[in-house]
């Protein structure tokens, strides 16, 4: 029963705090590997990661599946926090600008989505065409949302929390 099983999310949390301990030695032998063996490993987890749900039909009731994905973004995770160099697309403007919003579409999304899906199968019904018309309608406003959110609230809250401590300072690492 999924009530009696709320540890197991506990356990991932710690896997993932082990990260300090054993992220650097892995993700110094992994870059040690011929670039496209290294790609390959990132694309094999990436892959093992996303895919699993899809293609078990896993539920969210599914204890596996939470260590399954705990032990595949894991390793992931410290490769690219520990590899940084290898990643630098991820410095570009528009992931540093998903990066900044991430927290904002984080909190936000769900009710988008409730509210648009309810909408739009109102007024389309649920065929393929309606589907295609959610997506592309809930995904504009989750960002739309999410921008606003993070101009107005987050960076205002950070501006506040800095006032604050008495140390105002420029804000950065945030695009603006």
């Amino acid at each position: 029963d999924f009530k009696h099983h709320w540890n197991f999310y506990i356990i991932s949390f710690y896997i993932g705090l082990t990260i300090l301990v054993w992220g650097k030695p892995l993700s110094r032998w992994i870059a040690t590997l011929p670039t496209a063996v290294f790609w390959g490993l990132v694309l094999l987890f990436f892959a093992a990661f996303y895919c699993a749900r899809p293609l078990t039909n896993a539920t969210y009731g599914d204890v596996w599946i939470v260590y399954w994905e705990t032990l595949t973004v894991a390793p992931l995770v410290a490769i690219i926090y520990y590899l940084p160099e290898k990643f630098s697309v991820l410095n570009k403007r528009l992931f540093t600008y998903l990066g900044d919003v991430s927290y904002s579409l984080y909190l936000t999304h769900w009710i988008l989505l409730v509210l648009t899906l309810n909408a739009v199968t109102a007024l389309l019904g649920t065929s393929g065409v309606s589907a295609i018309i959610f997506s592309a309608i809930s995904l504009c406003i989750s960002f739309v949302v999410a921008h606003f959110s993070y101009q107005h609230i987050e960076l205002n809250g950070i501006k506040l929390g800095e006032s604050l401590r008495g140390t105002a300072r420029q804000l950065q690492g945030y695009s603006q």
